[in-house]
């Protein structure tokens, strides 16, 4: 049985998915042009993987070509994807929102740093 997932949160800036991925001490592989689920190798324009995991999460161009989205399978060994990029990947797009929005703040001179509040959610701190 398998449970792909097509995440509803649009990528525009691969450089920050790359960031997000590595982070959290995932893998951006660019380039890689199909990802492993329950059924097999689906096509994909790049892959993210995790060490050890038998299932990968795929970057997919958007079906309007506007960006990416991200596809994965989270069934049995896909388990694996989610206890390092949370359920649902929600550490993973947490870490993507944090990298897209530090980009202009950077940009403008404001230092970033990074906290988790009491719920454990990161949270973006910008000061000059």
């Amino acid at each position: 049985m398998s449970h792909v997932a097509t995440l509803k949160t649009r990528i525009l800036d691969l450089d920050s998915l790359k960031a997000a991925a590595a982070e959290l001490g995932m893998t951006f592989a660019e380039g890689q042009t199909a990802y492993r689920t329950y059924y097999g190798a689906k096509a994909c324009a790049h892959a993210i993987t995790v060490a050890g995991a038998t299932y990968d999460v795929g970057v997919e161009a958007a079906k309007d070509g506007q960006g990416f989205e991200l596809t994965f399978d989270s069934w049995g060994p896909g388990a694996k994807l989610e206890a390092v990029a949370g359920r649902g990947l929600g550490k993973r797009l947490d870490e993507y929102g944090f990298a897209v929005a530090s980009v202009p703040l950077r940009r403008a001179g404001h230092r970033i740093s990074r906290r988790y509040n009491d719920a454990g959610r990161l949270q973006l701190v910008a000061s000059r």
